[in-house]
């Protein structure tokens, strides 16, 4: 499993971003529509996706996060969230270009 961040998103559709060109040959990589909108439900159908929401695992896998990532604060809490929403659902693969996940130790970068 995989979780793709915002910032991919991003910088493939900003043409003035250096990482535009892998950004978006990713996108097109998974993608299988031409359209967005297309792209998008095409995931939401997808058997392999996970829409990650708080569950009743929550508040332990915030409790671990913080006790491993001392020192978050500002922007990086919403990293934190999302790496916390990750360990909550067992998964530890992220494909970002946001050098701050890795203070998150059981993350691996795809």
């Amino acid at each position: 499993m995989l979780v793709v961040d915002t910032n991919i998103l991003i910088y493939a559709a900003d043409s003035r971003a250096r990482e535009q060109a892998t950004c978006r040959a990713l996108l097109e990589q998974w993608r299988s529509r031409p359209e967005a909108w297309s792209f998008i439900q095409a995931l939401l159908v997808a058997p392999g996706l996970l829409l990650q929401v708080e569950s009743d695992r929550h508040r332990q896998a915030a409790a671990e996060v913080y006790a491993q990532c001392t020192g978050l604060a500002g922007n990086l809490l919403f990293d934190a969230r999302t790496a916390i929403l990750m360990k909550e659902h067992g998964v530890r693969r992220i494909c970002t270009r946001d050098m701050d996940f890795h203070r998150f130790p059981f993350m691996e970068n795809a």
